[in-house]
């Protein structure tokens, strides 16, 4: 499940790992609001079935209006690129964001934004026993998840 509204996809090696993975534009149905789930490709080598586990959520609750993918800063490597609706003192905009994969992950940022806090733990509270807020590796959410995210409190660096 993706959730309630997939609007669009992309495909890109989002963890540089050598093989393709989804970013899925989701958007509420009573609402514009909606979100991009990053859909991590955890195929076993020599298996035949695909399988995806949740790697990340971003842009929870905003207007995403557009969703792409590509080698933007010609680094050899995937960037994701998302247009982001956005209301300012001007009136509506709207902001490109560009998530270059080349950079090293956050270990225990279960959401995302670069920092592991309070929200990582929640998040993974509530993905208890499914992989929804793995951030181990190790494809469930349980107390090794909590202990990682707690051991890692902080700004990403």
């Amino acid at each position: 499940q993706v959730g309630e509204g997939p609007q669009s996809l992309t495909a890109l090696d989002y963890d540089d790992d050598g093989d393709l993975d989804l970013a899925v534009l989701t958007v509420d149905g009573l609402s514009t609001e909606g979100g991009v789930s990053i859909y991590r490709n955890d195929q076993e080598s020599g298996d035949a079935d695909l399988t995806f586990g949740l790697e990340q959520t971003l842009h929870d609750g905003e207007v995403v209006l557009l969703l792409g993918a590509g080698d933007v800063d010609g680094d050899a490597s995937d960037d994701l690129v998302s247009v982001v609706a956005a209301t300012g003192l001007q009136g509506d905009i709207s902001s490109v964001e560009i998530r270059s994969v080349d950079s090293t992950p956050c270990t225990g940022d279960a959401n995302g934004d670069q920092v592991v806090n309070v929200d990582d733990i929640l998040l993974i509270v509530g993905a208890w026993g499914t992989p929804d807020g793995d951030v181990t590796g190790d494809g469930m959410t349980d107390v090794d998840d909590v202990l990682l995210c707690i051991s890692q409190f902080g700004e990403c660096g």
